[in-house]
């Protein structure tokens, strides 16, 4: 599209140009000039005219700017901290917009269900979302960008046996709000298998455990993202002999940078394919990967 338009400026610009070249030309012979001052002229013009060009291409080449959408809390993936958005995923989108020849992302952070409607709305991408068959009709999806271990917290001594959906019949479960983990969990929770309770964060969710409001919570980025939420937090931490993680995740998790499709980027998502590819096979994700879960841990 950019190239589309400076060619476009080129062509118009270099017809004016020719044109006036024969007009300064009939011109300067009607006042005698010599050929000599007629070729510095030209020359003059010329210069001006490969400058003005050379400016319209440096601003069709300027990269468009994206507002990409996610969690302000979903620990260890994206959070803000200090009026710093951080995580796994907010390193991963850095690393990717680094590479992006043609557009810039403006990552901006918000309660999930608040980012999950912007995004609907078409107001930008949205990081960290998970595939249903709801979300996969409304947005046009990337590759992974990063794989996330979602495990079961609920308070020490009341674990319960765990190894399937099936295992959460009757219990109430902790989520942020708008949460999903994929279509069995979508369509157990709509059979009426096991009821949610709905929060703004999961430091929210372990006091509302600790008040006897759910059986279990749900926590991103396996026990080291667990973890961190405690430290985040200094009366949790200082309560944390009463969580216990069951051994058994809830799921696997592929997370991803999605688009609604009235937005039609997928020239972009492709663009975005290629760079994760490329930092798969060289290591660079599985590094930023690794180093966001170590510093999660406190390694």
């Amino acid at each position: 599209m950019w190239v589309a338009r400076v060619r476009r400026l080129d062509n118009v610009s270099m017809g004016n140009f020719l044109m006036q070249r024969r007009v300064s030309r009939s011109m300067l012979g009607r006042l005698s000039l010599g050929q000599a001052q007629l070729e510095m002229i030209t020359m003059h013009m010329l210069r001006a005219f490969v400058l003005a060009a050379s400016l319209a291409a440096m601003a069709g080449a300027w990269a468009a700017d994206v507002d990409v959408f996610g969690s302000d809390y979903s620990i260890p993936k994206a959070f803000v901290q200090n009026g710093e958005n951080k995580g796994v995923l907010v390193d991963i989108l850095k690393y990717v917009d680094e590479r992006l020849p043609n557009h810039q992302f403006t990552i901006k952070l918000a309660p999930w269900s608040r980012a999950y409607k912007n995004a609907v709305d078409g107001e930008g991408g949205i990081v960290g979302i998970s595939k249903t068959a709801e979300r996969e009709a409304l947005f046009d999806y990337s590759e992974a960008l990063y794989t996330d271990t979602v495990v079961i917290v609920v308070l020490a001594g009341k674990a319960f046996d765990f190894k399937t959906i099936a295992d959460l019949h009757g219990k109430t479960i902790g989520i942020g709000r708008r949460g999903s983990y994929g279509d069995d969990f979508d369509n157990a929770l709509k059979a009426g298998l096991f009821r949610l309770e709905e929060d703004n964060g999961p430091a929210n969710r372990l006091r509302k455990l600790l008040a006897g409001r759910m059986d279990g919570g749900l926590f991103n980025g396996g026990a080291a993202g667990f973890l961190q939420v405690l430290q985040e937090d200094r009366e949790l931490y200082a309560l944390r002999d009463k969580f216990a993680v069951l051994a058994v995740p809830l799921k696997i998790d592929p997370n991803y940078l999605a688009f609604a499709k009235s937005m039609r980027q997928q020239d972009l998502l492709n663009e975005v394919n290629k760079i994760l590819r490329v930092g798969h096979a060289n290591g660079d994700l599985a590094r930023i990967t690794g180093a966001g879960l170590s510093k999660a841990a406190g390694r």
